[in-house]
């Protein structure tokens, strides 16, 4: 059986979530509004921080020239790890090799999804979401660019030039993706069903098991319709500079107000929520 890692939490602590941020470099306002949130985290109640995946709009984590890009990220994120908050970065289908970047008392997740078990009202899976619902070619292309062989050639390529070429092709690939046809009710039985299967894995017998995915930059939030309590939840990409917050057994969403400058709450917005 699989489980799930456990978090002292207490009612007044707070689980935080960003997804799909995009960034280009540490200059852009994407980061400037990323490092703004963490510094205004209060590490007495925030007791975990997910970053769920394409935090970078491309990132060759084995690569001296990337850890020295995004050092300042790095920083930040190693020093809210060091106030007592747990800080999980799951890589997304923008990153590869994530893990070398080595950021002290970051965890670097390189696999599909993992969970967490908050005392014993919740289990929360989470996912990048890439991997939901793709189709058989992605999984061999997943499976080869995360590969030594890739990461050794990619290392012998000039990594400016390998930067340039990747953020060129993701901004090709999102400007198309514009005008694709989305699957929601797809979309939302494959989340289902990854999640009714972490729940057949990890410790049965919690109040609720939710889960939380990136990459379709959709603010989803459901129940589940498998008979275990629990919701469905998807986060939108940056944007609009937002995040997810856990807090006393509920979850509420907080996008960057730009004239205040400060991260307000919004209300649900999706036409595939819950009434």
């Amino acid at each position: 059986m699989e489980s799930a890692s456990k978090l002292e939490f207490h009612e007044d602590h707070k689980l935080i979530v960003v997804s799909d941020i995009h960034l280009k470099s540490v200059d852009d306002d994407r980061c400037v509004a990323l490092i703004s949130l963490i510094d205004s985290l209060n590490t007495d109640s925030v007791r975990c921080f997910v970053l769920l995946g394409d935090i970078f709009d491309f990132c060759f984590g084995a690569s001296s020239y990337f850890k020295r890009k995004f050092k300042i990220l790095g920083d930040k994120l190693s020093r809210l790890a060091s106030s007592g908050v747990d800080v999980f970065f799951v890589q997304g289908n923008h990153e590869f090799s994530l893990d070398y970047l080595k950021w002290p008392g970051v965890h670097f997740v390189t696999k599909k999804d993992f969970s967490i078990t908050i005392s014993d009202q919740a289990t929360i899976s989470f996912t990048h979401g890439d991997r939901i619902k793709a189709p058989w070619h992605y999984h061999l292309y997943s499976f080869l660019t995360r590969s030594f062989v890739f990461r050794i050639a990619g290392r012998m390529v000039p990594q400016r030039f390998l930067d340039r070429l990747c953020l060129k092709i993701s901004l090709k690939s999102r400007i198309s993706g514009q005008y694709k046809k989305i699957n929601h009710s797809g979309i939302l039985s494959s989340l289902g069903q990854w999640l009714t299967e972490k729940s057949t894995k990890n410790k049965p017998g919690t109040q609720n098991h939710h889960g939380i995915s990136g990459h379709f930059h959709l603010p989803y939030d459901i129940s589940r319709s498998d008979g275990i309590s629990g919701r469905i939840l998807c986060l939108k990409s940056w944007d609009t500079p937002n995040y997810l917050q856990f807090y006393k057994n509920s979850f509420k969403r907080f996008e960057l107000n730009h004239h205040t400058g400060r991260f307000e709450p919004v209300l649900r917005d999706h036409p595939d929520q819950d009434t």
